[in-house]
């Protein structure tokens, strides 16, 4: 039987937080058109993530991408008394417009920056979106895609949070959007890693 889905899309920004561990989270629920609540999650214990090979325009090297990714990531591993883990499958050609559930087919957590492109659709202040297409009945999530906006922000690696003169740190909106390919909804814990705000 064909599942029914749904995409939901959580606006996502993320205040400075440094290299600290992922905290201060709560599930993201919904009622569904069958006025059943459903909270989002993954069924297995383990959620895979695939980084665009492009990174970031305004990074040079790949690597110093690549590792504030996996960094951000591996925060979310490190949660005490948490069973849940990410791990990384491999670096893909997909970029920002191949984001979206494939019916049918493959898929991948795909991770990508949109340099060129950032539809009207989205909120021109978003520093990032992620995108959980989900099963309407269960809340089960079936892909999550993070889009990163390179076409109004600035990114870089920030070791420094007081000297980041307008740059976005790629670690600390990653392991805020990582936290919403989880399943988890924005934080009113000012200063938590779902917080949805950023000082840059």
């Amino acid at each position: 039987m064909p599942r029914s889905t749904a995409p939901l899309v959580v606006l996502a920004v993320a205040s400075f937080l440094g290299a600290g561990t992922a905290h201060a989270w709560r599930q993201a629920c919904i009622t569904n058109e069958y006025g059943t609540d459903i909270c989002f999650h993954h069924t297995g214990n383990c959620v895979s993530w695939s980084l665009n090979k492009e990174g970031s325009d305004n990074v040079e090297e790949f690597s110093a991408v690549h590792s504030a990714v996996w960094s951000a990531f591996s925060a979310w591993n490190e949660v005490g008394c948490s069973y849940m883990r990410f791990f990384e499958t491999r670096v893909t050609s997909c970029g920002c417009r191949q984001k979206g559930y494939n019916i049918g087919e493959a898929n991948v957590n795909l991770v990508a920056w949109c340099e060129d492109y950032w539809s009207s659709d989205y909120p021109r202040e978003a520093v990032a979106l992620t995108f959980v297409h989900y099963d309407e009945a269960t809340g089960e999530i079936l892909d999550a895609d993070i889009a990163l906006n390179g076409a109004t922000f600035t990114f870089g690696v920030v070791t420094d949070p007081a000297a980041c003169d307008g740059v976005t740190d790629i670690q600390n909106t990653m392991t805020h959007e990582a936290g919403h390919m989880l399943g988890f909804d924005e934080s009113q814990t000012d200063g938590s890693t779902m917080w949805p705000y950023t000082a840059a």
